[in-house]
């Protein structure tokens, strides 16, 4: 049963570092797209790349408040397969 329990644990860590990727790449991929819109009009269409940016930014740093206020599960150095702690 540890076992089980140490790999959720760690693919709950693994899924927020994966997600927090993601916001942060597409906060970056916005800016760029935002800030060469000017100098290519015709190539970006019109859309709220800011507002989305925004939003992407704000959950990143929700993702990793979440991941530094979490606090996996610790067995004791005595645990006993047939104990329930």
């Amino acid at each position: 049963m540890r076992e089980m329990v140490e790999a959720y644990e760690r693919f709950f860590e693994d899924t927020l570092w994966t997600a927090i990727r993601a916001a942060e790449e597409l906060q970056q991929l916005l800016r760029d797209v935002a800030d060469d819109r000017p100098h290519a009009p015709e190539d970006i269409p019109e859309a709220n790349y800011e507002s989305r940016r925004n939003r992407a930014a704000r959950q990143a740093a929700t993702l990793r408040r979440l991941l530094e206020e979490d606090e996996p599960i610790r067995f004791s150095e005595t645990y006993d397969e047939g104990e329930r702690e």
